[in-house]
Formats: structure tokens, C-alpha cells, sequence
């Protein structure tokens, strides 16, 4: 009996096939069925007996997957929504040319980079549009030291130093850097979130190459106000939250104080959702979601 895996992309695929041939696994690659379209191979089965042991080796692998099938009847079109699906997430040219970048390697005359590759870890609907994409990525090394280097060299950053985390835009995309991990928000797709991953890698790696010639900025650049947050908030004074006023309540939701959680009638009714979702980002922002 077999079981049938889908992958996001080619990537995700050939990663997962050497990891098998290592692994001496029994598997075959299954083509995208006609009603995929003009899809490559993203799919693999296995014996369903290895697909738990191989699904939670290719976890430890930061191999993505995004779809287990079982090998029965109507799998051609099981396969075909489950391949579309991971194409919408990022079987695309644009992924192919993202990793081209994180694979470049070395540049002429310098040593090893410092990032290689940042792997996404995690992938869910974007709360603020389910349209997008919101996800979680590794970063292999610490880049702690690097923050205040990369808050120079971005616009529109913002850094916390006591956290530490810097939160910057590129387009629409809401990108925050803590030490060991990237979260994007608003991305279109994995290929878009790649290709933003590849761009932070060449950014990293700059800055830590040229380090000296870079004087680091160790304040935020974008400030957020207790107003700013209360014009955001239902301005409702009821209490519920156990302050006297929302303006109170949104001094001590930037000190950390409280959540967005502790006021119920944002997080409960509907006519304050646009409110919500944008307090969602502003916090993302600040690196406080």
C-alpha cells in the first residue's frame, strides 16, 4: 500500500527524493495528472507503512509538505487540487530563481556567506488577507549582532534592541528578524515569501561583510505612539480589560502589559475587525505580536 506526498515546488520535491535514496526507502516519483495542468513532478509515493517515519525525518529536514494522500480510488484528482494547491503556494519560475540566489554559493574572492538559505518552517493564511500567505522561517545562525547593521541599511526599519527584533516593509510584505528566525505577513505565495528570503540573505550577509564600513543604528527609526494605538481601539472606556480607559489600556499594550486579547469587544464583535487586524500589524511591527 502506498501514500502519496505533495510538495510546493521542484525544491521541496528533490530534496525529499535525496533524502529517501539516502535513507534506502522504497518510493516513486508520481507526474502531476493532466488536470494539474502544465505542472513538474511534485509528488512522491511511499510505502504507508515508512510514510509516518518519513514525513517526521523530512520535518527534521525542513522539507515542506503539503499534502499526504492516501493511494486509493479518485486519486488522480486528489492529486491534481492537492498539486494546484501547492502550486497557489509556490511551484512557480519565481521560487526556481529565489533558490538559484540562495545557492549562489561564494562571491569572487570572499569567503563562505555567513546565511546560505533561510527555510520556511511554517505557513498559514495571513490574518490580515486570507489571500496571502503568513509564515515562519530558520535562520541557522544568530543574527543578533547583525540587527542594528541591517536597521542601518533598511529605510523603513524598526528595531527593538531589548528584544531584540527589526521589523521593516518590502512592498506589501511585513518582514520582522529576530535572532534565529524570520516571520513574513502578506506575502502572495511561498515562491513570493522565498524570493523575499533570498533578498534578506543577500542583505544579511552584506552587512555582515562589510560590517566596518557600516556605522550601526541602535534605535527604532519608526515610533508608535499611545495615540496612535488608541485611535485603533473602540474608545469605548467600558473597563472590560480592567483599566479606566482605552487610552490607558493602549499605553500598557506597547509596555507589554496587556494583550489584544484582554479587550473583549474588539476581539469579539464584528464592526471593529478592520480595527483589529490593523493593530494586528502594527504589533507585528513593533515585534510584539
Amino acid at each position: 500500500m502506498e501514500e502519496v506526498l505533495v510538495f510546493p515546488s521542484t525544491h521541496y520535491m528533490l530534496r525529499a527524493e535525496g533524502l529517501l535514496k539516502r535513507g534506502g526507502y522504497l518510493f516513486r516519483l508520481v507526474p502531476a495528472p493532466p488536470q494539474a495542468g502544465e505542472r513538474c513532478t511534485t509528488a512522491i509515493a511511499v510505502s504507508a507503512r515508512d510514510r509516518e517515519e518519513i514525513v517526521r525525518r523530512l520535518e527534521e529536514e525542513r522539507v515542506l509538505v503539503t499534502a499526504v494522500l492516501p493511494h486509493e480510488g479518485r486519486l488522480e484528482r486528489k492529486l491534481a487540487e492537492a498539486v494546484g494547491k501547492a502550486a497557489r503556494l509556490g511551484a512557480s519560475p519565481a521560487l526556481e530563481r529565489a533558490l538559484a540566489a540562495l545557492h549562489a554559493g561564494r562571491r569572487p574572492g570572499a569567503d563562505a556567506m555567513l546565511v546560505e538559505r533561510i527555510d520556511i518552517e511554517h505557513v498559514e493564511p495571513c490574518f490580515a488577507d486570507e489571500t496571502k500567505i503568513r509564515l515562519i522561517a530558520r535562520i541557522p545562525v544568530d543574527v543578533s549582532e547583525l540587527m542594528p547593521y541591517l536597521n542601518a541599511v533598511l529605510a523603513n526599519a524598526s528595531y527593538v534592541r531589548d528584544r531584540p527584533a527589526l521589523t521593516f516593509t518590502k512592498g506589501p510584505r511585513l518582514v520582522t528578524v529576530y535572532p534565529r528566525k524570520v516571520t513574513i505577513a502578506k506575502a502572495d505565495d511561498i515562491a513570493d515569501a522565498e524570493e523575499t528570503l533570498a533578498w534578506l540573505c543577500e542583505k544579511i550577509n552584506h552587512v555582515h561583510e562589510r560590517r566596518e564600513e557600516i556605522e550601526p543604528v541602535y534605535e527604532g527609526k519608526i515610533k508608535i505612539m499611545p495615540l496612535d494605538i488608541y485611535g485603533l481601539l473602540p474608545q469605548t472606556n467600558c473597563h472590560e480589560c480592567g483599566e479606566h480607559s482605552c487610552l490607558a489600556f493602549a499605553l500598557l499594550l506597547l509596555q507589554e502589559k496587556h494583550r489584544l486579547s484582554d479587550c473583549g469587544p474588539l476581539c469579539r464583535e464584528e464592526r471593529y475587525a478592520a480595527k483589529l487586524r490593523r493593530l494586528r500589524e502594527v504589533l507585528d511591527a513593533l515585534g510584539l505580536a
